[in-house]
């Protein structure tokens, strides 16, 4: 097993019980691997979250997560403002 120069990636140990422990390993840069693996195929997927666009706008999640080698014809976006009355209802201590 080869791994990655540290700067390139993410470790961590994951507990296997009586078995011991691994070491788990995923390159920092995602995009691509997600592209080759999830999106490039041919089936359609919703992503839903309040924090995937950032003033309606999800440039910084499309680059992240590799959606932006997909051609524009292939992705629909939309954003709704929030109903969470900031001014109301945060606190700064």
């Amino acid at each position: 097993m080869a791994l990655l120069p540290v700067k390139q990636s993410i470790y961590w140990l994951e507990n296997m019980g009586a078995a011991g422990c691994q070491v788990c390993s995923l390159p920092k840069q995602l995009d691509f691997l997600l592209y080759e693996d999830i999106w490039n195929r041919e089936k359609p997927y919703i992503l839903t979250s309040a924090t995937l666009s950032v003033g309606g706008d999800f440039f910084h999640i499309m680059c992240q997560t590799g959606i932006d080698f997909l051609g524009q014809h292939r992705i629909v976006t939309t954003s709704k403002a929030s109903p969470f009355d900031y001014r109301k209802q945060v606190g700064m201590y």
